[in-house]
């Protein structure tokens, strides 16, 4: 949910819409009671004739979902009437999940480094299993048939493989090709996946998605994590001059801006880009925001944009779940199609706001965004079926509710076999108290969901939004981040993560961990996070794929000390932080006793 200023959210952007629960669709609560992922909710500081009755009545909502969930409760009358929404199933751990059909069935399936061009001479798929066998063999083919991967048999080892083959025999259009992909173990068909491969003939600029790194390969062939804010257009972008502005932001470490529409007009759309172009370095996210459901709007505007080196990505839409919740004929798709047909060379993303939408959105967008703003919010009154308080299904918490969103998104992902989808994450850095935030995040709780982002694999930082009115210590905080990233882009987009399971925490309730190692094991970066707001925490990180390695020098920097000499030993690495502390720490191997080699060799082999 995006606000800004003094603007009433709730009379921004919440709709009556017709999914309810029994009790609702009275013309007596019409007028008044909204719905927000699917839940009916009292808009905040609105003022509601019958509140009582109506807070009464969510919680009856509240309690008939409770009963379908939980025959045995006591005072369990009624049901859920017809009128449902029937995207929401209720399983017996009362988690309100839409339906999402089991089609990935372990075996997730996606093409690197797209879009290709006629020039590319070599693609490479990645796949992913999520199964107990071992050994398995692939092979894809084109729709008519003809092979682009001869069957290949992979060792399934917990990591991503990436199989590389000829892009030379496909022929280049502007469709994509559906190729399919076969497994089987042993000589038998285990399963088939299906994916899109785009080959393109060479023509506008052209911006790439690494699906395995996460990273973005721009027009001009920089691969970038882009790091930036949603811009006020009116309120500050297009007051002064347009180049100057822009400027501003590169100035404060922003590669990436949003301009959050309306905007006044089309020769201004032109100036931006024109001056991005100019400046170099800075690139744009084209929101739709208020025009996708005017399908011809769309058209003209990407026919007039897609050649500008500063276009990054189409952005179709902010938050249609909230609204529509899981509705399949929501005008994104139909824009989302639209898109692809005119501009296949640059990727389509948007942002979600509810927590168990995200496999109903995936086919609707390249880039999957999603914002948790936990700060200042009161979540005593929400419940998981009624009420919205700021944040879907959170609890109020920095360093628990992305994580949770998290984890929701990949579950849901990996059944529909999209795991391999990038994932950007807008951070909150406003308040307001005429919607649901009280107050903004403290330089330190914003540090806090910054890493705790990139530790959960978010390939792009976004924050709502510029101008800031925040303190001048979050302002800092948010510019001194943003470069931090620049210098972290050659680990967090060049080398793999490793997963937890590599990965030994104490104490593990309090401390989040991300390491990043390249394939060679010459050097890795640590990034190390405090979630406890009291007290400072003294940590033990055992990382399995160094304990053969011995002593491993290296620099690092704990929040603003800088040049912090630290070592691992025997794969263990303890320190110190203090309350919400963040240590980012980079190691290089320099000359290892080959003994310590073979012993990794031994032991990966034996893995």
């Amino acid at each position: 949910m995006k606000l800004f200023g003094f603007i009433n959210f709730s009379l921004l952007l919440f709709v009556t819409i017709s999914l309810s629960c029994t009790d609702f669709q009275t013309a007596k609560y019409s007028a008044v009671l909204k719905y927000w992922c699917g839940k009916p909710y009292i808009p905040k500081n609105q003022l509601i004739k019958n509140l009582n009755q109506l807070k009464l009545n969510i919680n009856q909502c509240n309690k008939k979902t409770s009963c379908l969930t939980n025959k045995n409760e006591p005072n369990c009358t009624g049901t859920l009437s017809s009128e449902t929404p029937p995207t929401i199933r209720l399983p017996p751990t009362s988690d309100p999940v839409p339906l999402i059909p089991n089609l990935g069935n372990g075996y997730t399936v996606m093409f690197r480094n797209q879009p290709y061009l006629s020039t590319d001479l070599v693609g490479s798929l990645l796949v992913n299993l999520n199964n107990t066998i071992s050994t398995i063999s692939v092979k894809a083919l084109l729709h008519d048939g003809s092979e682009i991967l001869a069957i290949t048999k992979i060792k399934h080892d917990g990591n991503s493989i990436e199989l590389p083959f000829s892009l030379t025999p496909i022929k280049p259009k502007l469709e994509a090709h559906e190729v399919k992909i076969l497994f089987y173990i042993e000589d038998m068909l285990a399963h088939i996946s299906y994916a899109k491969l785009y080959v393109l003939p060479v023509g506008p600029k052209t911006v790439k998605i690494d699906r395995l790194y996460g990273g973005i390969l721009t027009s001009t062939n920089e691969t970038i994590f882009p790091v930036g804010p949603y811009v006020d257009i009116g309120g500050w972008l297009e007051k002064g001059n347009i180049q100057t502005n822009l400027q501003t932001l590169k100035d404060q470490n922003f590669n990436i801006i949003n301009p959050d529409p309306p905007y006044p007009n089309i020769s201004f759309i032109h100036q931006m880009f024109q001056a991005a172009d100019a400046i170099g370095g800075i690139y744009i996210q084209f929101s739709f925001r208020h025009d996708y459901t005017d399908i011809q709007k769309v058209i003209n505007q990407v026919n007039q944009f897609k050649n500008y080196s500063s276009l990054l990505t189409w952005y179709i839409a902010d938050e249609p779940d909230g609204e529509n919740w899981t509705n399949r004929s929501s005008a994104v798709f139909e824009a989302y199609d639209v898109i692809k047909k005119i501009d296949p060379y640059h990727p389509i993303s948007l942002t979600l706001n509810c927590k168990y939408s995200s496999a109903f959105y995936a086919d609707a967008t390249d880039i999957l965004g999603t914002d948790v703003y936990p700060v200042g919010v009161n979540m005593l009154p929400c419940t998981e079926y009624c009420d919205v308080c700021g944040c879907d299904d959170c609890i109020g918490s920095v360093t628990l509710d992305i994580p949770k969103r998290t984890q929701q998104y990949i579950k849901d992902l990996t059944l529909i076999g999209r795991e391999f989808i990038i994932k950007w994450m807008a951070l909150q850095a406003f308040y307001d108290q005429n919607a649901w935030w009280e107050r903004a995040p403290t330089s330190q709780e914003f540090s806090v969901m910054w890493h705790i982002s990139i530790i959960n694999g978010y390939k792009c930082l976004m924050f709502w939004r510029f101008p800031f009115f925040l303190d001048h210590s979050v302002i800092d905080q948010i510019i001194d981040l943003s470069k931090e990233i620049k210098e972290l882009s050659n680990y967090l987009l060049f080398m793999p993560q490793l997963s937890p399971s590599h990965i030994v925490i104490s104490p593990d309730n309090d401390i989040y961990v991300g390491v990043w190692m390249s394939k060679n094991q010459n050097k890795f970066l640590l990034i190390v996070v405090n979630g406890n707001k009291k007290l400072s925490v003294n940590f033990r990180i055992t990382i399995k794929d160094l304990i053969c390695l011995g002593l491993l020098p290296g620099i690092g920097r704990i929040d603003n000390e800088t040049n912090i000499k630290v070592s691992i030993e025997n794969g263990v690495f303890e320190g110190n932080l203090k309350k919400y502390g963040v240590g980012t720490f980079i190691f290089e191997k320099t000359l290892i006793n080959r003994a310590y080699t073979d012993c990794y060799d031994i032991q990966a082999s034996r893995e």
